[in-house]
């Protein structure tokens, strides 16, 4: 499970730059810490009665934090980081004009893969 925040700004009606913050694993316990961040340009086609679909293409940075004894967060993992592309697809729903839900699957890099819902609050 994860928990996350991005900022945006919607530079035409089909695109918009967003930058995000993302804790992978963040309530499981004895595991390593995940946190990535990454910054996209995001392509969305409205379509019929508030739903939308988008796809991203961007830049992520990730890093991994575990305990290996003594207190210590190293690097102890067979997990290794791969920053780069990033690439998601998703669906929103527009409630009103400033407040959506929306569903995405992102892949960066690395050996993850990333489910999230949420929801965007415009203005």
């Amino acid at each position: 499970m994860s928990v996350g925040v991005f900022v945006g700004y919607q530079f035409h009606t089909n695109f918009a730059v967003e930058g995000s913050y993302r804790s992978l694993n963040a309530f499981v316990p004895s595991t390593p810490d995940i946190d990535q961040s990454a910054i996209s340009v995001v392509g969305s086609q409205p379509l019929s009665n508030g739903f939308g679909v988008f796809a991203r293409l961007g830049y992520n940075d990730v890093k991994v934090r575990h305990s290996c004894g003594a207190g210590k967060f190293l690097l102890c993992e067979n997990f290794s980081p791969s920053n780069g592309v990033l690439v998601g697809v998703g669906a929103t729903y527009a409630f009103t004009p400033s407040i959506s839900a929306r569903a995405e699957i992102q892949r960066p890099s690395s050996d993850l893969t990333n489910f999230g819902v949420g929801v965007a609050f415009g203005f």
